[in-house]
């Protein structure tokens, strides 16, 4: 969820052309293992909330 700020989250096959662009009060799902990228587009912070009822890993691509 976004609490601050213009969040932007978008998936790496589509590249930006698939961007969503989000402000305080959205949300959104991201299935597991699937590559994705995520920016603050805003000119001051943002901030969000995570939350998983899992544990997960953060895999970076090379």
């Amino acid at each position: 969820m976004v609490i601050k700020g213009l969040w932007a989250h978008w998936q790496m096959q589509g590249g930006e052309a698939t961007r969503v662009e989000l402000p305080p009060g959205s949300y959104w799902t991201q299935k597991a293992n699937e590559m994705h990228d995520d920016a603050c587009l805003s000119d001051n912070e943002c901030v969000i909330l995570l939350i998983n009822d899992t544990p997960y890993e953060t895999y970076l691509p090379k």
